[in-house]
């Protein structure tokens, strides 16, 4: 990764100082561009909180685009490096399927729910104004138009929706009655047709998935999201480089079809999937400066080299304690 890693040598070869670096975007491309903000977001927050997402999503991952006109519109299996995901929609009281989550805003809302969990040490986590200033500062406003009606129907479907892992030659449910938590993120008024108005002062994960979560955290800068909160692609991958790259003892092929079985849901063909694979895996590069990835000399896959975490390990260990 070429580009990023000039990208990356510019910005660290002017010390800190922001207004030198930022006279050197005009000359770029756009696609530059778009990495050279992310990078420089970086590096003006460099005290960003302490974000936290379950392994089980470093290894698998949500559709980025509805399922709902597929033949199975309730169901999502996705199979990843030794782990299934499986999620089941709900239903409305007269048995109409609600949705699998899916998308950037599903994967910044679990990931709030999650980091809130941890943070604060139990399943009660608070919303109403807590989840709408986080997304306005992780980038996505939810108050009024568009944005809202997306964030509230994907808090819709991940309230109703069962996930579960499945590990090896074994199953394990996140969650004992098959739900993520147990009680719906939004709230509604009973006058008004059930039009949600405003998030609910409280949620609650399922114990047997916060336990999990406990036991299984990857930890991820809040500050590296902002930069990428649009992109659900590059948003698993980042978490997916959080997770691997700072276990490795040596350099490590990942060939495209094990690249495809995990990150290619919505493409029909290999073919299709490699281009915008590399250009979320720059774009998630871009956040995480630390990490090492190049392309194979034969055109197999993708390196990934040992590298640091994005959150120093004492700082992670000090974060989940």
């Amino acid at each position: 990764m070429a580009d990023l890693d000039d990208i990356h040598t510019l910005i660290r070869a002017h010390d800190g100082d922001l207004d030198k670096v930022r006279e050197l975007r005009p000359a770029m491309s756009k696609a530059q561009q778009n990495l050279f903000d992310i990078a420089v977001g970086m590096m003006a927050e460099a005290e960003g909180g302490i974000g936290i997402s379950h392994s089980g999503f470093a290894l698998t991952c949500l559709p980025h685009k509805s399922i709902d006109k597929s033949d199975k519109p309730h169901l999502w299996r996705k199979p990843g490096y030794r782990t299934t995901l499986l999620v089941q929609s709900g239903y409305t009281e007269t048995g109409e399927v609600i949705g699998v989550p899916y998308g950037s805003r599903a994967r910044m809302i679990l990931v709030y729910l999650q980091t809130q969990a941890v943070r604060n040490n139990s399943p009660v986590i608070e919303l109403g104004r807590s989840l709408h200033a986080w997304m306005k500062a992780m980038g996505v406003s939810s108050a009024g138009g568009m944005t809202y009606k997306q964030i509230a129907e994907q808090a819709r479907r991940i309230s109703a929706c069962t996930l579960t892992f499945l590990s090896g030659d074994a199953s394990t449910e996140i969650r004992s009655n098959g739900a993520f938590i147990e009680d719906s993120i939004l709230s509604f008024q009973a006058d008004d047709d059930r039009q949600p108005q405003l998030w609910t002062d409280q949620v609650r994960l399922h114990r047997r998935f916060f336990e999990d979560l406990r036991k299984h955290p990857v930890p991820i800068l809040e500050s590296a999201l902002r930069g990428i909160a649009s992109n659900s692609a590059a948003i698993d991958i980042y978490i997916w480089l959080a997770y691997r790259l700072h276990v490795l003892n040596e350099a490590k092929l990942m060939p495209w079809p094990a690249l495809f079985e995990q990150f290619g849901g919505g493409y029909q063909h290999l073919r299709q999937f490699k281009q915008p694979f590399l250009d979320s895996l720059r774009v998630a590069m871009a956040a995480y400066p630390e990490a090492r990835v190049t392309l194979n000399d034969q055109g197999q896959g993708i390196v990934l080299h040992p590298s640091a975490p994005p959150v120093p390990k004492i700082t992670a260990r000090n974060a989940v304690a």
